[in-house]
């Protein structure tokens, strides 16, 4: 059990460490380009590009993170009202959909980043290879479907327990 905590938390901290190394970039970018064309002195065609890439880079390694932490919002209104073991089938009922969404999209996208790589598509300042940019949609959520799962089976695991009653005391 220690040893999944340890994975779990050394993929948390690979995306927030990358998440924020590609805010920092970003920031950067943004800075330097839009300093430049107010003052006149230079201009960077490629900082918005970039920018943008980085963006959705930032959003899909983003949503795998929030999943570490249960940052996901849930409506509880009707699964509250269940007994535990109606939470616990509905639950794991919401694990697999969320997963199986997550995964078919991932899926799908490998065949549009497959046509960018065949057909040669760049980006239109930085002439990046198009399928390295929409490579962030497939990875984002298959980190996403595997952090999801992780956090939702453990506290689907602790449901009922005096552990669920101190793990929701600790979010606030």
């Amino acid at each position: 059990m220690e040893e999944k905590n340890k994975k779990k938390v050394s993929l948390g901290k690979i995306e927030e460490v990358l998440g924020g190394v590609l805010l920092a970039i970003m920031a950067v970018v943004v800075f330097v380009g839009t300093g430049g064309r107010y003052t006149k002195i230079f201009s960077l065609p490629w900082a918005d590009e970039l920018s943008r890439y980085l963006m959705v880079w930032m959003i899909f390694v983003g949503v795998a993170a929030g999943a570490n932490y249960g940052e996901h919002f849930h409506v509880t209104a009707f699964t509250g009202k269940l007994p535990i073991k109606g939470q616990r089938g509905l639950g794991y009922f919401r694990i697999a959909l969320v997963s199986l969404f997550s995964l078919y999209v991932a899926y799908k996208m490998f065949y549009l980043i497959q046509r960018a790589f065949t057909t040669n598509q760049l980006s239109p300042a930085l002439h990046l290879p198009m399928g390295v940019i929409y490579m962030a949609v497939p990875l984002g959520m298959f980190f996403f479907a595997f952090s999801y799962a992780i956090h939702e089976l453990a506290k689907l695991k602790a449901l009922g327990t005096t552990q669920e009653v101190e793990d929701e005391v600790s979010d606030y």
